[in-house]
């Protein structure tokens, strides 16, 4: 299989046999054919990592897209999302002729307010096969901002073309999040409550007794578990309950932690272990934070009672 490690964007418009980009932090490219026309991607697999951003719309036609084991879910409208360093493998794809792809490095955004906000678009870090399926409404909505961030790219760039293009970016990426909370909601009601499958990983994964031996619990792992990424269970747990699936975490530690200091004969370092702390002070911090004091106070108050 083929590596490609691409450092800069001019790289890939190398590697896609196009002209130089206009400016070597930004650049958006348009295919545009009336005739309904595909093109293929690869015809052998190819991995592809990159070390900046990138947003595509297009239609997969046929091939396999993947990112780490996941595999592309192929629908007609879809948006993928990567942030550097994803490594996104391509083999015998072939897409509609009608695409959009923009690449931006993080550098770019500096003075503005989307170099602080685009940590938080967490949907960069979601697996391929969570990519965004958008219904055609929403496409023409999407390609209405990237026309006219076309438009505002190939004029003359000046002063206020990295503003005006950023502002753009801004919209597009709060369009996509909004439609991202669709999907979650789309996606609970055709496969079940995200809520009730992640507690039944997470109370199976206390009733087996090996967290002394694994340590707690993490965000990566239940995902795992679940098949998704963790960004994408955060966001949908977020959605369903408003909480993250951290903050889901420590709440059932917490209840499981009450009911062990009920019983006297183990002292709280060896609750701290049980459920999978590897410093008990580490314990002891969450518990008070989380219930306003300390395990000790709570065995006090309820052993009197």
């Amino acid at each position: 299989m083929t590596e490609l490690h691409l450092q800069t964007i001019t790289e890939l418009y190398e590697f896609m046999r196009k002209p130089a980009p206009t400016h070597p932090l930004f650049a958006i490219s348009q295919v545009r054919d009336t005739d309904g026309d595909t093109r293929n991607c690869s015809t052998n697999p190819i991995a592809i990592t990159s070390h900046f951003y990138t947003i595509s719309l297009k239609k997969i036609v046929s091939g396999e897209l993947f990112y780490g084991r996941s595999k592309y879910d192929c629908q007609n409208g879809s948006i993928l999302l990567t942030a550097p360093g994803q490594r996104i493998v391509f083999d015998k794809l072939v897409v509609s002729s009608n695409a959009t792809h923009i690449s931006f490095d993080k550098e770019f955004l500096t003075g503005h307010q989307l170099a602080t906000d685009i940590s938080k678009y967490q949907f960069f870090s979601y697996s391929v096969n969570e990519a965004l399926h958008i219904s055609e409404k929403e496409e023409r909505l999407v390609n209405a901002v990237l026309n006219t961030m076309h438009t505002e790219y190939t004029n003359s760039y000046d002063s206020l073309s990295k503003g005006i293009l950023l502002s753009h970016l801004q919209t597009l990426l709060q369009y996509i999040e909004r439609f991202y909370r669709r999907q979650f909601l789309y996606r609970q009601e055709m496969s079940g409550n995200m809520y009730d499958r992640f507690k039944n990983v997470l109370v199976k994964r206390y009733s087996a007794g090996q967290l002394e031996e694994i340590g707690l619990p993490s965000v990566s792992s239940l995902a795992g578990q679940l098949g998704i990424s963790p960004g994408y269970l955060s966001d949908s747990l977020k959605i369903e309950t408003g909480k993250s699936a951290l903050e889901h975490i420590h709440l059932h530690l917490i209840d499981v932690a009450k009911e062990l200091l009920l019983a006297p004969d183990k002292t709280v370092a060896d609750i701290a272990y049980n459920l999978g702390f590897e410093y008990p002070q580490y314990f002891s911090r969450l518990f008070k934070k989380m219930l306003g004091m300390t395990p000790s106070e709570y065995r006090n108050n309820h052993t009197l009672q």
